[in-house]
């Protein structure tokens, strides 16, 4: 079995109050740094490690002496099996916007006030994770679009539809998604 180096992830930006930007520095022969986005449930002050999604986080700054850098991303695929989660910015103008992102039998899979500009990120709640073969976005009690997230039409990083852009999304056999 092959060891794998410790990761030490640090806070690079708050994205919001609940989503942070981390990158993942692992150690090995060459240095790698994998930046993600993380969702913490619960409002924490701006840069402030978020130990429920993200237990090991600290604000150590990065070594001064570093060997060669390299930058990686996770790999893309096309969306197959279903999107099981997406994140997305509101891109509206009403402030204290109240958005519901409801599944097709009328499940709730975010609700909450959104700011414009702010970005969000939800997960499917059916039995295999996933959002359904549609999802339907609702601003202070109005439909404002609705995205088919069942994989037969096109979904991703990118895409925008009513007040919505994509910014992340993963797909249940297909994992993170790449820009349609």
């Amino acid at each position: 079995m092959e060891k794998k180096s410790p990761c030490v992830p640090i806070i690079l930006m708050c994205l919001s109050a609940n989503v942070i930007m981390v990158a993942c520095v692992v150690l090995a022969n060459l240095v790698t740094i994998a930046i993600v986005v993380a969702y913490c449930p619960l409002p924490k002050p701006c840069c402030t490690p978020c130990p429920t999604c993200i237990p090991t986080a600290t604000n150590t700054p990065l070594p001064t002496a570093m060997p060669t850098l390299t930058a990686t991303t996770a790999p893309c695929g096309e969306c197959r099996g279903g999107v099981t989660e997406l994140t997305l910015r509101y891109n509206g103008a009403t402030a204290d916007a109240h958005v519901q992102v409801l599944q097709k039998k009328g499940e709730v899979a975010f609700d909450g006030i959104v700011q414009p500009g702010e970005i969000f990120t939800f997960n499917g709640i059916d039995k295999d994770g996933k959002l359904g073969t549609e999802i339907t976005i609702t601003i202070n009690g109005q439909v404002n679009t609705t995205l088919h997230t069942s994989c037969s039409k096109p979904i991703g990083p990118g895409m925008t539809s009513g007040d919505f852009e994509i910014v992340v999304g993963r797909s249940k056999d297909g994992g993170p998604l790449c820009p349609p």
